[in-house]
């Protein structure tokens, strides 16, 4: 049976795309996210930041809303509803800390929000987390197209297996996403937050379960 990958942490090269039209703000993000490992590429502009995206598709995009004639709302929705960069996660960045603008960059899909002045462990933090997200995700869906193509050479003796194996990574894909919505913004007490990141680990360690029972 072919092997799966074993990984389940993080990659330390994640890629990031930072679009802020401040020169300062893209030196100081660059420069944070470059020292910790990160692949990253900046934009000035609205339509730099969609050629940027749909070029690399980076795991995370640090997204400034306030910016001239493109903002990062209208940035977002484009992104959204593009097939090649709707799954990609985009982080707001903003001096501006009402809920109604936060609600906002949480319906257009956004999925998080740090506010301006950003502090630097706040941002590593929130960056660390979607590109761990994203690419549990892509890990996942590795595992899945490798699950299917097992299933196909093993249709007489594996089926069952093979699909308790697929449904168990389609619960723990689920349990990631839920964990990953309902994260630091979510208003949740520290007890509830602790409770939900113990969670978020014991789904990583099944994964990890997955692997190696598959890989036998």
């Amino acid at each position: 049976m072919p092997r799966l990958n074993r990984q389940n942490t993080v990659n330390r090269s994640g890629e990031v795309l930072i679009v802020d039209d401040h020169v300062d703000s893209l030196h100081i993000l660059s420069c944070l996210l470059t020292a910790e490992g990160y692949h990253v590429r900046v934009a000035k502009s609205g339509p730099m930041a969609l050629i940027g995206a749909k070029t690399f598709l980076p795991d995370v995009i640090l997204l400034d809303i306030r910016m001239p004639k493109m903002d990062g709302y209208e940035i977002c929705q484009h992104l959204k509803a593009d097939a090649r960069t709707c799954n990609i996660s985009i982080i707001f960045l903003s001096a501006l800390d009402e809920p109604t603008d936060k609600a906002k960059a949480f319906d257009l899909g956004g999925a998080d929000y740090i506010t301006k002045p950003f502090k630097t462990d706040e941002v590593l933090a929130r960056v660390k987390h979607q590109v761990l997200i994203q690419q549990l995700k892509k890990q996942m869906n590795e595992q899945q197209s490798n699950l299917s193509r097992v299933t196909s050479t093993h249709q007489q003796d594996g089926d069952d297996a093979m699909a308790v194996w697929d449904e168990m990574l389609t619960l723990i894909a689920i349990v990631l996403d839920y964990c990953d919505r309902y994260g630091p913004e979510s208003g949740y007490g520290p007890q509830r937050l602790k409770a939900l990141r113990q969670v978020y680990e014991k789904s990583l360690d099944l994964l990890q379960l997955i692997n190696n029972e598959i890989a036998e």
